[in-house]
């Protein structure tokens, strides 16, 4: 596995409120192909989003409604984990809509 692509990223709708320490605050709707990423290894990069820092997101829902992933930035801003029923990250394989907040 590998971390997320560019390739494997849509960006749905996007819309900025402003800068902040020069730089533009973001937030914006993906959809991700999910190719086991979203742990602690294979990661959801803020720059395979076009961003620099992720700030905050919301949960990931799979394309079919089936499930619903927990989603939080990592630490540093620099990446996105996912969670599956559990607290602890993991690797998860599907298409999913997600919200996105951060900094380009």
């Amino acid at each position: 596995m590998a971390n997320l692509a560019e390739s494997a990223v849509t960006l749905v709708d996007s819309w900025t409120d402003g800068g902040i320490s020069s730089k533009r605050h973001v937030e914006a709707i993906y959809d991700l192909v999910l190719s086991g990423q979203g742990g602690t290894t294979n990661k959801i990069l803020a720059s395979a989003l076009g961003l620099t820092k992720v700030e905050r997101c919301g949960n990931a829902v799979k394309n079919d409604n089936t499930v619903i992933y927990t989603a939080v930035p990592s630490y540093d801003g620099t990446y996105i984990a996912l969670g599956i029923g559990t607290e602890t990250p993991a690797d998860v394989t599907a298409t999913v809509r997600i919200f996105v907040a951060g900094f380009r």
